[in-house]
């Protein structure tokens, strides 16, 4: 009992830390309208301030579609005063090898309407954000993030009808996070931290650092400690949700069981429930059972208390048994 309440708690536990990013994927309705209409998604506050949009039956695109995949929506953060980082984690886009131009991409707007580099072709964050490959005269959109102070960030998806070919593969994984100016909130809230320690412009949500995902703008992964000296796992979430519900779902099934198990012995007063374990001596002397025994001793004693006959009696009864009879039974007058 002892342990399976332990074992509960401890997968309560990691279930809840998985609880940090909200998570939707391209196919959801809440994200990708099927009539066109922009979708809003608002960020939480502190550890649900981040929000991760990931791709899953987009892999399958092996027949070609009526139309485009078109998919536009927009993350703002919970406050006003509040901005939002995007970063693309890791991406499988087709590109025209002739032209150089996206067959598929993805795109950011800011409030204003200034917009990013529509993305495509393969890369991943840890790559492209590394102090190797950025630009030092504008770091931030040179990488794969994208930053809109006034937090509204509007971002769209395109795919095109055409099928995939056997060599090609799409994937996709985007990091949104809300951030506060770092001048407003260390003072007041621990827990957010700066981005950099040397530009401590951004201020995050503390937990964020450390998790895998590449949250800040600047080069060389700084919320990781590095792109190079910790390469960024890649985190399968839906998968990683389906181990969880399916981990939670069997410590309740084995503990409903476990219940079940106790329930049934006790109602048929079984193993620990029954008269013989609780007590063996009084059960083995039933008042009952006494009687009975009794009985069946004094039948056994009164057969045995009758000696036995002994071989020469035994062999006169046999020798009357074949003598004929008298001649003086048989004429009695003579």
């Amino acid at each position: 009992m002892r342990v399976s309440l332990l074992g509960f708690v401890l997968v309560v536990c990691v279930v809840r830390q998985s609880w940090g990013y909200k998570e939707l994927s391209m196919e959801n309705d809440e994200l990708c309208s099927p009539i066109n209409k922009k979708r809003r998604v608002r960020l939480d506050k502190g550890h649900r301030s981040g929000l991760v949009v990931r791709q899953f039956r987009l892999q399958d695109h092996s027949l070609d579609w009526t139309r485009n995949f078109k998919c536009r929506f927009e993350v703002t953060p919970s406050s006003s005063r509040e901005g939002v980082i995007a970063v693309i984690q890791h991406l499988s886009f087709r590109k025209n090898a002739s032209t150089d131009e996206c067959v598929d991409y993805v795109q950011f707007t800011r409030k204003d309407g200034s917009s990013s580099q529509k993305y495509c072709g393969r890369f991943n964050a840890a790559l492209y954000m590394d102090h190797n490959f950025v630009n030092t005269a504008d770091p931030i959109s040179s990488g794969t993030a994208f930053v809109d102070d006034s937090g509204e960030l509007e971002v769209a998806i395109s795919v095109s009808r055409e099928h995939l070919e056997n060599d090609e593969e799409m994937d996709l994984s985007i990091v949104f996070t809300a951030f506060r100016h770092c001048s407003q909130v260390l003072k007041r809230d621990t827990s957010y931290r700066p981005c950099s320690e040397k530009r401590r412009e951004y201020c995050i949500y503390s937990g964020f650092f450390m998790d895998s995902f590449v949250n800040c703008p600047f080069p060389d992964c700084e919320d990781e400690q590095g792109c190079s000296q910790t390469p960024i796992e890649v985190v399968n979430v839906y998968y990683g949700n389906k181990v969880l519900i399916g981990a939670v779902s069997s410590v309740f099934v084995v503990f409903a069981l476990f219940i079940l198990c106790l329930w049934i012995c006790k109602s048929y007063k079984i193993f620990c429930w029954s008269q013989s374990f609780a007590n063996p001596a009084s059960s083995s002397q039933n008042p009952s059972d006494a009687p009975r025994v009794i009985e069946l001793n004094e039948q056994t004693g009164s057969r045995a208390s009758a000696p036995p006959p002994n071989a020469s009696s035994a062999n006169q009864i046999e020798a009357d048994k074949d003598l004929p009879p008298s001649y003086e039974s048989l004429f009695p007058s003579r």
